[in-house]
């Protein structure tokens, strides 16, 4: 099946499971996924840092911006891991050299 690029992108966005939020050039959001909704609620109260950057039209115009989020318990349970896994290698390397002085 083929699709047009523009119902493709909106099956993109919708589906995706991190957040994507859209803001007009006037501040108001016209794109709130299923992403959004499942990490911030409804969007009625958002009191969330994100970094949003601009979206220009092909002609190079402003067009609004973007952000695109992830739980913050998501990224800290991955670092958490990952610093897991560093010490644990960390001990395996410390458990094979000599001991010093021989």
């Amino acid at each position: 099946m083929e699709m047009s690029e523009s119902p493709l992108c909106t099956a993109i966005v919708q589906q995706a499971w991190e957040a994507v939020i859209f803001a007009d050039r006037a501040g108001h959001i016209r794109i709130w996924n299923h992403g959004a909704e499942a990490i911030f609620g409804d969007g009625r109260k958002l009191y969330v840092e994100l970094s949003f950057g601009l979206v220009r039209t092909l002609a190079g115009e402003v067009a609004g911006s973007l952000a695109i989020g992830r739980p913050g318990d998501q990224r800290f349970a991955n670092d958490a891991g990952t610093q897991a896994q560093v010490a644990g290698l960390q001990r395996e390397l410390a458990a094979q050299r000599p001991p010093a002085g021989s």
